[in-house]
């Protein structure tokens, strides 16, 4: 049933004949005006579920941009990973190679010393004999003169 403005005027004399003009007024103040459009549970329950449905369905698509982004991002850290994983290989590679290169050159410098310094000692030690010798053998010629 529509109510109209006059219906609602009519109510309001009423009810201020019965209630006092105080009274009425105050209660046609707090009435809805005819041909108002409020809203009824079921229309907010309506918009409560448009609402929902529209939150849930942007919530969908941003998780599942997040998710694709995601997923795009950790695939190209796997593969930055792996290609520094190729690089530190060939560096430690040339590092390996160039230590073991060193290495040899210092073992060979190494032996070379060793031997040149127990050469250089051999011949002090043969020298001292045969100084220590020929010391003796001067010492055997005098005795026997």
């Amino acid at each position: 049933m529509a109510v109209t403005e006059q219906d609602r005027l009519a109510l309001r004399a009423a009810v201020r004949a019965v209630l006092g003009d105080e009274e009425g007024d105050t209660l046609m103040a707090i009435t809805a005006p005819a041909n108002s459009d409020l809203a009824t549970r079921q229309d907010l329950e309506r918009l409560q579920q448009t609402i929902l449905s529209g939150v849930t369905l942007e919530l969908t698509r941003s998780l599942s941009a997040f998710r694709e982004e995601f997923t795009r991002s950790l695939s190209e850290f796997r593969e930055e990973m792996m290609r520094s994983d190729s690089e530190l290989r060939a560096e430690m590679t040339r590092s390996d190679s160039e230590l073991r290169a060193e290495m040899t050159r210092s073992d060979s410098e190494l032996r070379a010393e060793i031997t040149r310094s127990a050469n250089s000692t051999l011949r002090w030690m043969i020298a001292t004999v045969l100084l220590a010798q020929g010391g003796t053998i001067g010492l055997l010629g005098i005795m026997l003169r």
